[in-house]
């Protein structure tokens, strides 16, 4: 029964972790990029968070040096090319974009500029 139950809580709480992320993504999508943003909790829009946890998840661990150096430029440049694909039209110069893909990533994953997580990681380091 026990069991249960917290399943049923980590349920609830996943619900309102991926509510906070779809909204986000709704209400930041305007300031990073044309068009319009996929539809709330679509697929769409749970695989675009899924990219950016990835791509943050990467270069934080690469910062704090937990993925070996020689893996960590393919890593996340197939990390960041999969949000781009879904973020940026066809016909569209994607280099001019990557700086905007990577605060985005971040203010979806974490709130806040990828700066500022750096910094927290020196002080806590």
């Amino acid at each position: 029964m026990k069991e249960k139950i917290t399943k049923i809580k980590s349920t609830k709480e996943e619900k309102t972790e991926n509510k906070e992320y779809s909204e986000r993504v709704q209400s930041l999508w305007s300031g990073y990029f044309q068009g319009k943003p996929p539809r709330p909790n679509s697929g769409a829009e749970e695989r675009l968070i899924k990219n950016c946890k990835e791509y943050i998840g990467i270069i934080l661990k690469s910062y704090q040096g937990k993925i070996a150096p020689d893996k960590v430029e393919a890593m996340r440049a197939k990390a960041h090319n999969d949000i781009i694909t879904m973020v940026i039209p066809p016909g569209v110069n994607r280099l001019e974009i990557g700086e905007d893909v990577t605060e985005f990533a971040s203010r979806i994953v974490y709130g806040v500029p990828l700066r500022d997580i750096i910094n927290d990681i020196r002080k806590a380091g």
